[in-house]
């Protein structure tokens, strides 16, 4: 690091092993500097034996990096504390980088940050230096001039972890250090390039392909610049194009690439980059991989178009499909189609149809009533002027017998069950979690409760050998089989959850679509789900499930009265935009974050509000989704779960009718841009849908053409309140994220948003009895405890969950050791557990909660005079609940140290402490 930039920056020397304050030995340095181009970062990771430095050259993305001696940046440019980028580079120079979201939990290695490094060496040290480039960090205008950072360092042998954030954090968003001062003006690199598509032709005997790339322009003003793009072939070759393309400001545009030739076709590693007209600066970036194929003849069926079925209940009239020839008009010249529906068993022809004048795309239509129950196909033979066939295909189709509970998708992209709409409105919990109102769950109910399939889930990730492998075995596949043949019998099966988050595991997209094929052709009745967590993913597994249970869980700060939902927003609505128009569509049904980060590990976390809870769901009604999954963990730690969901759930039933309702074709207008709304009609009534998607309250003005002949006013529901109108407008105030519901009709008659509410802040109030000092609202509040071992430390900090321990709950079911304290060394003694209270106080009675009764023996210590003294000792005990009583101690410490327990671990729910 001998260049003259290092000589001049400032080294970060405050390098602290992991989850302490102690600094790290050997120590480490770290400089930062930056252009108008990149990031750069130089590391010196001392080492005074370079003899025990594990280095090791390792292809791209290569997970070992992590496992040899290296560094680790992580890079949250609009400090949102809860996704960033996550790069390491080893002492060999190896980098491996990746997308990481929900605070720092989920990774998506499939993201290239298109970084360089390097490493060296030394004879006391070794050197890294990284750059960063702006155009691959997805900057957006919410990005100033702070940055989240972390550097951290991964020491070997022997093993030692260290970085600069707080008490030597990793993988905690909200512990990295501030990178300040980063002045340069990064308003060109505001643009986003969304997943290309292609399309294919032959001309002149070759495979010509043109790309349709979208592009959203957030630099405040439209500028002409090049979008180019290179394609990279199975075997190395290279093909590119590029155009002069002009964005509009803030809205998504697409625009073409080529066409050029191709060599081959197979799955080729598609480019995409933005750069500046004159001095070729790249300013946006994106890496993919496109499977490319010619095919000169295809079918669309656009009736039935769901899983090419047609379904009882539908009472489908026609077969109407699209056959598309992709030959230019010279080379369609005297072709002819000849179109036939056949057995897919006896191959006995069923219908026939010929086209003398081949177009670009033709339309035909053939009689649905008269075609068997049965496995047919498609066919269709492109012939030329001389009869010879220049192309054949064929597409399968399927006529149903009648199933009870039969489900499926509709042209609006409403569900159906059994021929009745059907608006999702389920949970994915533990059984102890179902609500009423539900009307699809993960565990049998009884009623009208749909079964939402989530135990084929595990059957998928532990089961299935190829998951990880380029396709499906055939032994595998024959078990899902099995796993259909018995499952789809149930006449409340709702749908297959197959898969939860399969980008962050290694799932290969072609593996999860095979799956997803062996359930449709076994089990056509009922779809299959599958849950994402970035539009990677979406993009990545479009054609492995009907339903995607989509969840950008927004991060929710303890430090924000209204938290962010822009992800809401920009999820839905961008998956709903990339699903249209293509063949295999998937519909959203947006999957909240029902449980607190913090107690995961995650840092200024805390649970949602019911108000944050309610506007999120509305939002991405608003947005597109078609459906919700709640996933909650109903503790008794937080009202706004045990109390909230039931009443979200009702009011979100009521919704369901109406959103699974035709939209109105009535458009309603908005005097801002930043409402989202959504107009939907129902038994002669109108109902609107609106939300503020955006972090500043405001007064917004609202018009639905002709509203004011139904009447002078519209009922808010679930608000208790109206809105009067003048004429056709009306004007409302919004908070930061809120949602109302406008109707012409009545109230949902449910409790108010303001009751529910204040429901809830009772039931918090009464956590805290009278006179205990022991308590805390949420984490950080004043009391701090420390232990000498926990299991929740699996999460990332040893503190982690610690605080529930004075939260006033008495627990009685932990199944993520999160909720209480429960010791990590089993079988071993003693223990302890340590309540600092904000200030001292003159103690005299301490009430222990053991979990599960699992304290035998200990003594409550008090730490008086500079030491640790017992005020009073137990054996022998086997209680739910004990209570000490002794002279009064002026402390502000108080500790259980645990000799003996009922099992091999100390677990302790809740502890209270009072004055004498």
């Amino acid at each position: 690091l001998d260049d003259p930039c290092w000589q001049d920056a400032v080294a970060t020397t405050k390098f602290l092993v992991n989850n302490t304050t102690t600094p790290a030995s050997p120590g480490s340095e770290a400089r930062v500097e930056l252009d108008d181009r990149a990031l750069y970062i130089a590391v010196t990771c001392h080492e005074p034996d370079v003899a025990s430095i594990q280095t090791r050259e390792l292809a791209r993305d290569e997970g070992d990096v992590f496992r040899t001696d290296c560094i680790e940046i992580m890079l949250d440019p609009a400090r949102s504390q809860n996704d960033y980028f996550h790069i390491g580079v080893n002492a060999s120079g190896s980098v491996a980088d990746r997308a990481v979201t929900q605070g720092g939990h989920i990774g998506d290695m499939s993201w290239d940050g298109a970084i360089t490094a390097g490493s060296l060496v030394g004879e006391n040290a070794w050197t890294c230096e990284v750059a960063i480039p702006y155009y691959c960090l997805g900057i957006t205008p919410r990005v100033g001039t702070t940055w989240g950072l972390n550097i951290c360092r991964e020491k070997k042998q022997p093993a030692q972890n260290s970085s600069i954030g707080e008490k030597g954090a990793f993988n905690i968003a909200a512990r990295f250090a501030q990178l300040q001062g980063v002045d340069v003006d990064l308003s060109p690199y505001c643009y986003a390039i969304g997943l290309p598509e292609s399309t294919t032709t032959l001309t002149e005997g070759e495979l010509e392909l043109s790309l349709d790339v979208p592009v959203r322009n957030s630099t405040g003003a439209a500028a002409e610049v090049i979008l180019d793009g290179w394609l990279v072939s199975p075997t190395g070759a290279v093909t590119s194009a590029d155009a002069r393309i002009t964005p509009p400001v803030n809205q998504e545009e697409r625009f073409a690439l080529g066409p050029v030739r191709l060599s081959e076709p197979g799955e080729y590693i598609c480019y995409v980059r933005i750069a500046d007209l004159v001095t070729k600066k790249p300013l946006a970036y994106r890496k993919t991989s496109l499977p490319i194929d010619y095919v000169p003849v295809t079918i669309s069926l656009l009736e039935p178009w769901y899983r090419n079925a047609i379904f009882a209940t539908q009472s489908l009239d026609q077969v109407v499909l699209d056959v598309d020839v992709s030959l230019d008009a010279q080379a369609r010249d005297g072709s002819a189609l000849n179109v036939a529906i056949v057995d897919a068993e006896s191959d006995e022809l069923l219908a026939e149809q010929s086209v003398a004048e081949v177009a670009e795309s033709n339309r035909l239509t053939f009689g649905a009533a008269d075609l068997p129950e049965a496995r047919m196909r498609v066919e269709v033979a492109l012939t030329d002027r001389a009869g010879e066939v220049l192309a054949e295909t064929s597409h399968p189709l399927r006529k149903l017998a009648r199933q009870t509970g039969e489900v499926w998708l509709d042209r609006d992209m409403t569900w159906r069950v059994d021929g009745e709409p059907f608006f999702l409105n389920g949970a994915w919990n533990h059984e102890d979690g179902f609500v009423p109102g539900y009307n699809a769950f993960s565990g049998a109910q009884p009623g009208d409760v749909k079964l939402l399939d989530t135990a084929i889930m595990n059957e998928v990730y532990y089961h299935v050998e190829s998951l990880r492998s380029d396709a499906l075995s055939a032994e595998d596949a024959e078990m899902l089989r099995a796993y259909a043949r018995e499952a789809r019998e149930n006449p409340k099966l709702f749908g297959y959850f197959v898969s939860d988050e399969p980008e962050v595991s290694g799932i290969k997209a072609k593996v999860l679509e095979d799956i997803y094929n062996v359930f449709a052709d076994e089990d056509p009745y009922h779809p299959v789900i599958i849950s994402n967590d970035s539009m990677h993913g979406l993009h990545a597994y479009a054609k492995s499930a009907d339903i995607n249970g989509l969840h950008p869980y927004p991060v929710t700060l303890q430090t924000e009265r209204v938290n962010d939902l822009s992800s809401v927003a920009v999820f839905t609505e961008e998956s709903v935009r990339f699903f249209e128009g293509q063949a295999h569509r998937q519909t959203i049904a947006y999957l909240h974050q029902g449980f607190n980060y913090g107690d995961y590990g995650a840092v200024n976390n805390r649970i949602p509000t019911y108000v944050e809870y309610r506007d999120q769901n509305l939002l991405a009604l608003a947005c597109g989704a078609r459906g919700l999954i709640q996933f909650n963990r109903l503790v008794a730690h937080y009202p706004e779960l045990h109390i909230g969901m039931p009443h979200l759930t009702n009011e979100l039933a009521s919704l369901g009718p109406i959103i699974a309702s035709p939209t109105s074709e009535t458009v309603p207008l908005a005097s801002s841009d930043a409402l989202k709304m959504l107009l939907k009609e129902r038994d002669g009534h109108l109902y609107l849908l609106a939300c503020n998607a955006d972090t500043e309250p405001r007064d917004v003005e609202i018009t639905i053409p002709g509203i004011g002949e139904r009447g002078p006013a519209l009922r808010v529901t679930s608000e208790g309140r109206e809105v009067a109108l003048d004429g056709d407008k009306f004007t409302d105030r919004f908070d930061a994220w809120e949602a109302h519901v406008y109707t012409t009709g009545d109230d949902s008659g449910l409790p108010t948003v303001a009751e529910i509410v204040a429901e809830i802040a009772e039931a918090n109030a009464r956590r805290q009895k009278p006179g205990n000092l022991a308590f805390q609202a949420s984490e950080g509040d004043g009391v701090v405890l420390t232990a000498s071992s926990s299991k929740a430390a699996k999460f990332r900090r040893p503190d982690t969950g610690l605080w529930h321990v004075v939260d006033g709950v008495i627990d009685q079911i932990d199944r993520y050791s999160c909720l209480t304290w429960q010791d990590d060394t089993a079988d071993e003694f003693p223990d302890w557990l340590e309540i600092a209270l904000p200030e001292p106080h003159a103690i005299g009675r301490v009430v222990v909660y053991p979990f599960e009764k699992s304290l035998r023996d200990y003594a409550v210590q008090a730490f008086a005079d500079g030491e640790w003294r017992d005020v009073d000792e137990v054996s022998g005990q086997n209680a739910d609940q004990i209570t000490h009583e002794f002279d009064a101690v002026t402390t502000d410490r108080i500790r259980l140290m645990v000799t003996a327990a009922n099992g091999s671990n100390s677990l302790v729910t809740e502890v209270e402490i009072y004055e004498k």
